[in-house]
């Protein structure tokens, strides 16, 4: 092989294996933010979905944010979504100034849950499954 031919494929290997290393930020199919009722927190949750050649993957995360702190959000919660729909975190809402619960739909196994952030406390609950209708 020529060594201009060499070369080329060199670079082109290169190109492709480092392509291979990005990762996709993903998109976002569903998002909410909530203040606390007293003001000091914000609560955010996302589902983001990946698509692709061995890559697709939907996932959800809830951060919980002072609002008056320079610190970046912090990570409460973090689940496999079996697809898109149904599964997925449905709300999340301030049940008081001191409690942030989170709603999902289906049996995800969490990769991560706190039960406390700073004075928040933090409980999931599962919405009971959609029944099919069999009968015709």
């Amino acid at each position: 092989m020529p060594p201009r031919v060499a070369w080329c494929s060199v670079v082109l290997i290169a190109i492709c294996a480092g392509s291979m290393g990005c990762r996709d930020e993903g998109t976002t199919i569903w998002s909410r933010e909530v203040q606390s009722p007293n003001g000091k927190w914000l609560a955010s949750a996302q589902t983001k979905q990946w698509s692709g050649p061995g890559n697709a993957y939907v996932e959800t995360s809830v951060y919980l944010k002072l609002i008056a702190g320079k610190q970046p959000p912090v990570q409460v919660l973090d689940f496999p979504n079996e697809s898109d729909f149904p599964g997925g975190a449905v709300n999340v809402e301030w049940t008081s100034p001191n409690h942030l619960t989170v709603t999902y739909r289906g049996q995800p196994t969490f990769n991560f849950q706190a039960v406390k952030c700073g004075d928040v406390d933090i409980s999931v609950e599962e919405l009971p499954s959609e029944k099919k209708n069999l009968s015709r």
